[in-house]
């Protein structure tokens, strides 16, 4: 199972970021004391956990951090690595690191030191569930064989968001298809 987090580091630098649990006989993840997260090779906030050793990973409810963080450079408001209003956030410590070169991607085993909840999660509807969708769709263009067959299928979460959503979920569409157009 993965979660959606992003990752924070002094800075401060933030990327979204799947986590998964670790192996560590907890009885779920929320209970975990060891998480897993595979940024891309290229990824410079994956890169600078790497080499500060540390960082945090917010668990927030506001799907435009996500898209934020993932389609531009733009800071959200924080305090360091922490950013201001996330509900649920790790410090976490990198335990070992590999390389898995056929993905890209690092294998980083991270301990969690430190667990803060700072207020009750807001659920997703549909349309935020398909708000994230896209926002890791559009961050993936680059690797898609046909991106134009990506584009569409961002094109189908936002007719599903546009019937279960508010302005919210219509405005991170509207930044995620201005993003892209700007990265094009």
């Amino acid at each position: 199972m993965i979660f959606e987090a992003i990752l924070g580091v002094e800075g401060p630098r933030f990327a979204p970021m799947g986590v998964e649990p670790g192996h560590d006989g907890a009885a779920s993840f929320f209970e975990a004391g060891v998480a897993v997260i595979r940024p891309f090779f290229s990824s410079r906030t994956g890169e600078e956990f790497l080499r500060l050793g540390h960082g945090v990973l917010n668990f927030p409810d506001d799907v435009m951090l996500f898209a934020k963080t993932a389609l531009t450079d733009e800071l959200p408001p924080s305090r360091g690595p922490v950013i201001d209003g996330t509900p649920y956030w790790w410090k976490i410590s990198a335990a070992s690191a590999g390389r898995d070169e056929a993905s890209g991607r690092w294998e980083i085993v991270c301990r969690v030191e430190q667990k803060n909840f700072e207020r009750p999660f807001r659920p997703f509807n549909r349309a935020k569930n398909a708000a994230l969708e896209a926002v890791i769709l559009a961050t993936r263009l680059h690797l898609e064989e046909n991106p134009a067959e990506a584009m569409r299928r961002i094109g189908e979460l936002e007719t599903a968001a546009e019937r279960t959503g508010g302005g919210n979920e219509h405005d991170i569409f509207r930044f995620i298809r201005s993003s892209v157009e700007r990265g094009s």
